[in-house]
């Protein structure tokens, strides 16, 4: 496993539309949002604040675009090329591939989302208390967002036939997760009607999940949020992790 993590983490950081994706995209879209949106408005409350409920909304849709078109784009257009196919000749199992593709992007996103929140908070002033348990926290929730995500590549791999299908279903995908991450659309924003549409999202509880990692009360809730969205995930890699993932179709 550990020669297929090492292989495709370098792949991965060769791929420039990754790389946008991942590093590119949140620093452009944090820049333009607080430029243009931020209030500017003083609060005791330093959750609740425009600049940390932003920043933290943007690396989970960072997550999910990177897993979409870094990891979905791109297994998809090596799977066309053949790339994909000595893999098969190794002494593993599928899976096994399959979960070592997407941990060599699982290793870079977390470490970017990381290195993410301390320089922009550090930039926006917003004071966070590093505390041992808020860094665990933060890792774990960074940690089950990336395996959810990612792992939900996989049905849109095994139902695409080219890159350019998957590619669609990517943006179909992303579109969801932008609009109901609340992240672009706060919930007092929503009418009551429309806002189901945003508490039945896997996104969302993705971004507040996140953002309550910070706190140094985790929560029962979310920690069985993140628990059940990680369980899910691998729960599709080892329903769907088979070589018809590796192989043109």
């Amino acid at each position: 496993m550990f020669p297929i993590l090492a292989f495709e983490t370098r792949s991965y950081i060769s791929n420039k539309m990754a790389i946008f994706w991942t590093v590119a995209y949140p620093i452009a879209m944090l820049s333009l949002l607080i430029s243009i949106f931020d209030p500017g408005l003083a609060t005791d409350d330093v959750f609740a604040s425009y600049r940390f409920k932003t920043t933290v909304g943007l690396i989970t849709l960072t997550i999910v675009s990177t897993a979409l078109f870094g990891m979905g784009q791109a297994m998809s257009e090596m799977r066309a090329q053949r790339a994909l196919i000595p893999y098969l000749f190794l002494p593993v199992s599928a899976s096994t591939i399959i979960f070592a593709i997407l941990f060599s992007r699982i290793i870079i996103i977390v470490g970017f989302s990381a290195g993410f929140f301390y320089g922009a908070f550090f930039i926006l002033g917003v004071d966070i208390n590093y505390t041992a348990i808020i860094v665990l926290q933060v890792f774990l929730s960074l940690l089950a967002a990336s395996l959810f995500s990612f792992a939900l590549v996989l049905p849109l791999l095994y139902i695409s036939r080219n890159a350019a299908t998957i590619i669609a279903l990517a943006n179909v995908v992303n579109i969801y997760a932008l609009m109901s991450a609340g992240v672009f659309i706060p919930m007092e924003a929503l009418p009551s009607w429309s806002k189901i549409f945003v508490i039945s999202s896997p996104f969302y509880y993705l971004n507040i999940g996140l953002q309550a990692s910070f706190e140094q009360d985790f929560g029962a809730f979310v920690l069985l949020t993140g628990a059940a969205i990680s369980a899910l995930g691998i729960g599709i890699v080892m329903i769907l992790a088979s070589n018809k993932l590796l192989v043109p179709k």
